[in-house]
C-alpha cells in the first residue's frame, strides 16, 4: 500500500465547534485553537484530517468544510476572550484549509442529531460522508468527490 493511501486510511474526521463570533475570527485567520486543558484533543488531530465547522445555537448549523494544515503553538492573541484578558487561551492551534464556507451562517446545514461537547467531536467516516453529502446538496458543491472518491 502506498504512503499516501496508508495515510489516506488514517484520515480522521471532526466537526469543530465554536460560537459565531470565534468562528468569524477563526475563519478570518484560518486558524482554530485548543486550550492547555484540550490540548489532547489538539495531539489527536493531524494534517489532512477533514473537519465540518459548525456554529453553536442560536444558529445550531454547519457553516463549512476543510482540512487541518500545519499544527503549531503561540502565544499570539487571536480571539476576542484573548485580547479582552491579554492572555494567549488557544495556544495549541492549527491553520484551517477551507474547501467551503457559506456566506450566511443561517444558511448551514443542521446537523444529524449528535451529542456535541465543545471545541470538537470525532465522528466516525460513513457520518461525515452522510453529513458532506447532505450539504453539497444544500450547498449545490461537490465535496463528497473532493473528500472521498479517488
Amino acid at each position: 500500500m502506498s504512503n499516501d493511501k496508508k495515510k489516506d486510511k488514517e484520515r480522521r474526521y471532526f466537526v469543530l465547534i465554536g460560537s459565531a463570533k470565534n468562528w468569524k475570527t477563526s475563519l478570518n485567520h484560518n486558524l482554530w485553537g485548543f486550550t492547555e486543558k484540550s490540548k489532547g484533543l489538539w495531539n489527536k488531530t493531524n494534517p489532512k484530517d477533514l473537519l465540518a465547522f459548525y456554529v453553536t445555537l442560536p444558529i445550531g448549523k454547519v457553516i463549512g468544510f476543510g482540512h487541518v494544515g500545519k499544527k503549531f503553538i503561540n502565544d499570539d492573541l487571536i480571539w476576542n476572550d484573548e485580547k479582552l484578558f491579554k492572555n494567549s487561551i488557544w495556544k495549541y492551534k492549527f491553520e484551517i484549509i477551507p474547501s467551503y464556507i457559506c456566506k450566511n451562517f443561517e444558511e448551514g446545514v443542521e446537523l444529524p442529531y449528535m451529542v456535541l461537547g465543545t471545541s470538537r467531536k470525532a465522528v466516525n467516516e460513513e457520518t461525515f460522508a452522510s453529513l458532506v453529502k447532505g450539504a453539497d446538496s444544500h450547498f449545490n458543491t461537490n465535496l463528497f468527490k473532493e473528500y472521498f472518491i479517488r
